[in-house]
């Protein structure tokens, strides 16, 4: 039993919590190498995809969206607005605001970060059928929206 690690068959899981602790580890880590090899790092992808889909976001809206803190992704999107990625201007109705836009250079890098999605998915799927993959999907979906209820109930 020493030598059974984790994801081989017939280690005798009773909890979500150490198999999606490692699964979820695993996965950004590769995720992450996909899309560094486009000089992004993986922060950066669902930021652009919000701006994409909703130009002009102030920072505490795209915090919201992201569900994270406004401080959690500060440094972030700083970090992106001195490579050229992002433009930020004075919200003309309220100067209190500072809107977020995507610069060319960003929209450039955002078509690249679907190809590279597909090939993580692609690897990811490997060895699965249609099916399979259909139901995986499925029951993550599934377990995200008990998760996203309880972040409701606990007040966040």
């Amino acid at each position: 039993m020493a030598n059974i690690k984790l994801f081989d068959e017939g280690f005798p899981v009773k909890s979500s919590v150490p198999v999606f602790g490692k699964f979820i580890r695993l996965w950004k880590s590769v995720l992450s190498k996909y899309v560094e090899s486009i000089g992004l790092n993986s922060a950066q992808p669902p930021i652009l995809g919000h701006l994409v889909m909703e130009p002009d976001l102030t920072q505490k809206e795209l915090a919201e969206r992201l569900n994270v803190t406004q401080a959690s992704i500060t440094m972030t999107v700083n970090r992106m607005e001195k490579a050229g990625l992002i433009i930020k201007t004075t919200d003309e109705k309220d100067s209190r605001k500072v809107r977020m836009k995507m610069t060319e250079k960003a929209f450039r890098l955002f078509i690249k970060v679907d190809w590279v999605l597909e090939e993580f998915d692609k690897m990811f799927f490997n060895g699965f059928t249609e099916e399979e993959k259909n139901l995986f999907l499925d029951l993550i979906r599934k377990g995200g929206l008990n998760l996203e209820g309880e972040m409701k109930r606990l007040g966040r």
